[in-house]
């Protein structure tokens, strides 16, 4: 099993193909502990975990976000309707989105600028 998952490891480069070729491998011992009445393979499964990942960190302000800030930002998004740079629609966009962020204090580069 451990030559089984080094192969893998070595042959793809994508974290999917390694999930789903060592996912395949897990099956099929599961099958044949079903088929053959063996819980001995069950207990090769240990051998095919996924390798652990580090994840990448998420940008953290140092700078807290104050209510003067957000109504700084509305009044500046009201402005730019009212000289007709913006449309109405687009006004309620941006305020919904800046009052989304301002409530629920998502990060705007690692969740809302995933939002549409």
């Amino acid at each position: 099993m451990d030559k089984l998952r080094q192969f893998t490891l070595r042959k793809y480069k994508s974290g999917w193909a390694h999930s789903k070729t060592l996912a395949f491998a897990k099956v099929s011992l599961k099958y044949l502990a079903r088929v053959r009445l063996g819980t001995r393979y069950q207990a090769f499964e240990l051998f095919l975990e996924m390798p652990k990942v580090v994840k990448a960190r998420k940008r953290v302000t140092n700078r807290i976000i104050t209510k003067k800030d957000v109504e700084t930002v509305l009044s500046h998004i009201e402005i730019a309707e009212t000289e007709g740079r913006i449309s109405s629609e687009r006004t309620l966009n941006y305020t919904a989105f800046v009052l989304f962020g301002a409530y629920t204090g998502q990060r705007s580069l690692a969740t809302m600028s995933k939002l549409t």
